[in-house]
């Protein structure tokens, strides 16, 4: 069974029929429904991710440049970077890992059960870091509001501080505690 929101996938790669061919691998897969926008070049790419955020990007080797800008406009962002090479660009593929990229794909090895694979182990790494910020995040807001009671006795003040950081954490515009 599908999942019913659709992941959003930037690839970019300057050959049209390699592509083609992603597109079709991607479609293909029974588990995510993609959203897939291609870009000939990374510089495209990178105008569209000034202003949006995608899920997953699949990129060809020559693409260290935009990793770096696109890390630079979107320092927090969980997206998945996901690299297909040439057999010979093996060597450089491991290098560009160390700078953020999560896989590589070996171009001329790539079948959809590879892609699909890749692309769902991406996925899941990324839905799991951001539990854990989540979680991370829970734990700092109780460590906090601990701290504020052993630091004051007013149970006033303290009902106010909690309030004020569960709303923040919430995202609210109001809290009853």
């Amino acid at each position: 069974m599908k999942h019913s929101s659709y992941l959003t996938i930037l690839l970019i790669d300057d050959c049209a029929e390699e592509r083609e061919t992603y597109c079709r691998f991607l479609r293909q897969d029974s588990l995510y429904t993609y959203r897939i926008l291609e870009f000939n070049t990374s510089i495209q790419a990178m105008a569209w991710c000034q202003y949006q955020i995608p899920d997953v990007i699949l990129l060809d080797s020559d693409g260290l440049t935009f990793i770096h800008q696109f890390r630079e406009i979107h320092p927090h962002s969980q997206t998945a970077v996901i690299m297909l090479t040439k057999p010979e660009d093996e060597i450089t593929s491991v290098q560009v890992m160390k700078s953020g990229v999560q896989d590589y794909l070996v171009k001329d090895k790539l079948t959809p059960a590879i892609l699909q694979s890749a692309i769902h182990h991406a996925i899941e790494r990324m839905y799991l870091t951001r539990q854990l910020e989540k979680s991370q995040e829970k734990q700092q807001l109780v460590a906090q509001i601990a701290l504020r009671i052993r630091q004051s006795l007013k149970l006033e003040e303290i009902l106010h501080q909690t309030a004020q950081q569960v709303r923040q954490f919430l995202q609210a515009d109001r809290v009853l505690v």
